[in-house]
């Protein structure tokens, strides 16, 4: 693994992630990318699944996911914090002035949908077995992190939220 992590991982890292977003597209095959299980190089499977390590938090248990995601949040929010400190412009996704309730459970849903779902589907190919544990926990938490933000969101149309 040290190798990865070097002065080559870092290109590697990026080509491993650019090689998932051309899997994960609908048109995939037209843009030549090799499925996973295809792939040659072990240094770019090896950065592969590096990267979904990276990002399974939300493929956990609820409870562990639900507390990873308000700690990355918050992150995001001390980043934003210091953005504005310096007078740098803010990214919405990064400021707490304009979170409201279900905002945390509201992203954790699209990065699921959007980051975690593709990325392990395509890890099926290589790990079967934890992908497919993966992929269940994230169907659970993206239900709970649903009913989170809905809830929220009915609160706030009905007057009870922020």
């Amino acid at each position: 693994v040290a190798p990865l992590l070097g002065n080559g991982g870092v290109a590697r890292k990026a080509k491993s992630v650019t090689m998932m977003g051309l899997i994960r597209g609908p048109s995939a095959e037209n843009l030549g990318a090799p499925p996973v299980r295809d792939w040659v190089d072990p240094g770019l499977a090896l950065c592969y699944v590096l990267h979904c390590a990276d990002i399974s938090n939300p493929a956990r248990p609820f409870a562990l996911a639900n507390r990873w995601g308000e700690k990355i949040t918050e992150e995001f929010y001390k980043q934003g914090d210091k953005e504005r400190e310096l007078g740098i412009r803010v990214l919405a996704f990064y400021d707490r002035r304009l979170a409201k309730p279900g905002t945390v459970a509201a992203n954790q849903g699209n990065f699921i949908d959007f980051v975690c779902t593709p990325t392990f589907e395509a890890l099926t190919t290589m790990l079967p077995a934890a992908a497919g544990l993966m992929l269940y926990h994230l169907r659970l938490n993206r239900e709970k992190y649903k009913a989170i933000a809905d809830q929220a969101e009915a609160e706030r149309r009905s007057g009870g939220g922020r």
